[in-house]
């Protein structure tokens, strides 16, 4: 199956990149959310970027560059089809813009789902997803947790339902596949975010938090105790990470980059699945939270940013 039509619902951070990613790669695309604004925002933005050329300077954007200058290495040989500006301005100016599932998803070759991390949402999408898509439909989720199969055995496709957990600025996309995911579905999803410019890894089998999340907060939590033991303060614990340990960021500063509420709420997820005491979220995690310390996006987590 070739695929060409790109569905993302959910226009969050995530989403917006992912659809704008598909652009890039010659797909075309439709982006849904409940929200108009939101929708709208997200298909203006694309514009912006793409067809006017207007640099995006939030925080998000400026790590991307800052890590292609400092790390070219994780950046060669990724890149997307070399597609002709009037192809691109075809495809930016055919990107769909919609609050109704229906109408996002009814010819699509894949969905990506890129909700928030809660199971019951993202159950409750891939059942309308598997009653409104045409049979051929990939169903892809984005979750940064969740195993595969506990959204496929919500439709009757599951040799077509895979994980591709995009890891935000960073090239790797985890490819997830499920108990009953087909080959064919993991070949058409390789090609599809090597076309995006990213490098897709295809695990072994699923698992809660697949590898990335598994190390990354294992390290957090370790991070975390040290931390509550007033073993090291958060700066010495992230200088030792980057200078000592070749870390590109200290686990600190990625937690409030990437928003403590989404580190907690993924921490939650591995934790239901596993029901292993060590993955619940710490006790400094759940102060922060109670506080509305979010990170960046609050002006306050583990550091100031106001």
């Amino acid at each position: 199956m070739e695929i060409r039509r790109v569905c993302v619902v959910g226009a969050g951070t995530m989403g917006a990149e992912i659809a704008k990613w598909a652009v890039q790669g010659g797909y075309e695309v439709a982006i849904q959310d409940v929200s108009e604004t939101i929708v709208r925002k997200v298909v203006d933005r694309i514009h912006e970027t793409l067809l006017r050329g207007v640099p995006e300077q939030d925080t998000w954007h400026l790590m991307v560059e800052a890590l292609k200058l400092e790390h070219p290495e994780f950046f060669e040989g990724l890149s997307v089809p070399d597609i002709s500006p009037e192809q691109l301005e075809y495809l930016v100016h055919a990107m769909k813009g919609t609050t109704n599932l229906d109408d996002a998803c009814r010819d699509a070759d894949i969905v990506i789902e890129a909700v928030f991390e809660d199971i019951s949402l993202k159950q409750g999408i891939f059942r309308k997803l598997d009653a409104m898509c045409p049979s051929h439909t990939i169903l892809a989720s984005n979750s940064s947790t969740i195993m595969i199969s506990r959204l496929a055995v919500q439709t009757g496709r599951p040799d077509r339902c895979i994980g591709m957990h995009f890891m935000g600025p960073m090239p790797l996309v985890e490819v997830i596949r499920g108990t009953a995911t087909s080959d064919s579905t993991v070949r058409n999803i390789v090609k599809l975010a090597r076309d995006m410019g990213k490098k897709p890894i295809v695990l072994n089998k699923e698992w809660p938090g697949f590898v990335a999340n598994s190390v990354s907060g294992g390290g957090g939590r370790e991070a975390h105790w040290l931390l509550e033991k007033k073993i090291a303060t958060v700066e010495q614990i992230d200088d030792i990470a980057i200078t000592g340990l070749g870390y590109i960021r200290g686990p600190f500063m990625v937690e409030d980059f990437v928003g403590l509420d989404v580190i907690h709420d993924a921490q939650v997820s591995i934790f239901e699945q596993t029901g292993d005491p060590m993955d619940k979220p710490s006790p400094l995690l759940e102060e922060k939270l109670n506080r509305g310390e979010l990170g960046m996006k609050t002006g306050k987590g583990f550091y100031n940013w106001s």
